[in-house]
């Protein structure tokens, strides 16, 4: 029950993590074009404000990237517990014969070593690719709101990394 909490805020984190380079990127172009504005007159606490504002965003992706270290590290820690003591009471309910066999012996090596780290590594793979996912959409939509031709670029473009990307996991997944 506690893993369900740490993974809802560490989905909540990645979606914040993929917006704020947006956001980041948006500040940037205030800024750029306050300073390039036609009047000759350049209003300098504006700027000011964007920078500041510019700050505090990259502050709090600093921030929400520490935190979503914690939150891996814990949630990690809760699976790993959680699988372990799984498979500790599975093989005490099993016949002891079954403790004469080799091969019993490396698929139970097999499954404590990958319930260390593989239900975890999926679950990075999923939220990873909901961030990519989100920030590559939100960036398509400000590029197409500049100038729609740059969007459809970027989209044609991520298409071949995300399939090669979903199909090593999917390997990685069976392997």
């Amino acid at each position: 029950m506690a893993s369900k909490k740490w993974t809802i805020v560490g989905i909540i984190f990645q979606v914040i993590q993929a917006i704020l380079p947006l956001i980041i990127l948006y500040l940037t172009k205030l800024i750029v074009d306050t300073l390039t504005e036609q009047s000759g007159q350049i209003d300098f606490s504006l700027i000011l404000k964007y920078i500041g504002v510019f700050g505090l965003v990259h502050l709090l992706q600093s921030v929400i990237s520490n935190y979503q270290q914690l939150v891996t590290e814990a949630q990690q820690q809760l699976v790993t517990d959680h699988l372990s003591k799984k498979v500790i009471d599975k093989t005490a309910q099993l016949d002891i014969s079954f403790y004469e066999n080799p091969k019993f012996h490396d698929i139970m090596h097999l499954a404590k070593s990958q319930a260390m780290y593989k239900p975890i590594q999926i679950l990075n793979s999923m939220t990873e690719l909901l961030k990519s996912s989100l920030l590559i959409t939100s960036l398509s939509a400000l590029l197409i709101f500049l100038h729609w031709s740059i969007g459809i670029v970027l989209i044609v473009c991520a298409i071949p990394v995300a399939l090669v990307k979903w199909h090593y996991s999917k390997k990685l997944f069976h392997w």
